[in-house]
């Protein structure tokens, strides 16, 4: 897979000018997160047209078990209009 992430228009800019420039472009991306428990907090972003997630979600039915109370987890559903 492609890791990927979304940046404001302006601070973009930068790197859509150097790849266009055919110039090497390396970013990091890191951020704190901040834990106000013991709990694993996560999310999931999918749409109803994605066929390839349908199975990972079956099968993380065992994780999401196994983790309970120990997780914080999150749904994101994607429209396209």
């Amino acid at each position: 897979s492609i890791a990927s992430f979304l940046l404001f228009k302006e601070d973009a800019q930068p790197l859509i000018a150097a790849l266009r420039d055919d110039t090497h472009v390396r970013a990091q991306m890191s951020f704190s997160v901040p834990a106000p428990d013991s709990r694993v907090e996560y999310d999931l972003w999918t749409s109803p047209a994605d066929s390839l997630t349908r199975e990972l979600q079956e099968d993380f039915q065992t994780a999401v078990a196994a983790l309970s109370d120990h997780a914080y987890f999150t749904p994101h559903m994607c429209e396209f209009i």
